[in-house]
């Protein structure tokens, strides 16, 4: 798993840029259950970390990344935050998932060592992709096989409602929701939730 981010990540835009539109419709929704120190996990190259970052509602940035590639161009780009090699227990408020979980292929163990880096009350902060009937029907017909591609990185699909039992099954409370916009206003693009530690 390592080896295939790496071969993402060395190449020039593995991944889309964070628009201010696109930051300012997560951080909206997120920020009041940001606290002072902040993990961002699945970094990746920083960009979103940063932005909490610069918005000055956080203390301190964390960010952690399967990926040395990414953390060398995090850390060139964005020097003011801290990528630790091991992070402490119980030490942080916060944890962003931003369009990572769908990546996990062992969700259970990853939502175990997140319990342990967390403070008690603390909050996981998630973007993922939301799969409904409807959506699937459409893929379906229109692209199986590129949504569905064996070389693509989503390992995961959820709905709403296998998202929150995912995480109620492994010790979070799912204290707020929202869809992450839509297609043609009326097909969910995917979701955000905040999780609170049991």
């Amino acid at each position: 798993m390592k080896a295939f981010y790496e071969r993402l990540w060395q190449q020039e835009k593995p991944f889309g840029h964070w628009t201010d539109e696109n930051f300012k419709y997560h951080h909206d929704f997120f920020k009041p259950y940001i606290g002072k120190l902040v993990l961002d996990y699945g970094c990746g190259s920083g960009e979103f970390l940063s932005k909490i970052f610069l918005s000055k509602i956080i203390d301190v940035g964390f960010g952690y990344d399967i990926s040395p590639t990414a953390i060398e161009k995090a850390h060139k780009n964005y020097p003011w935050l801290i990528f630790p090699l091991l992070l402490k227990k119980q030490y942080f408020d916060t944890i962003c998932l931003i369009d990572v979980l769908e990546h996990i292929p062992d969700l259970v163990s990853l939502l175990e060592e997140l319990r342990g880096l967390l403070k008690v009350g603390g909050h996981l902060l998630i973007a993922t992709n939301e799969l409904s009937p409807v959506k699937g029907a459409l893929i379906s017909l229109l692209m199986f096989e590129k949504y569905f591609s064996p070389t693509s990185p989503h390992l995961r699909y959820f709905t709403k409602h296998t998202l929150k039992e995912l995480l109620e099954d492994n010790g979070f409370e799912v204290v707020a929701y929202k869809k992450n916009r839509t297609y043609l206003g009326i097909l969910s693009r995917g979701q955000m939730v905040v999780a609170k530690l049991k």
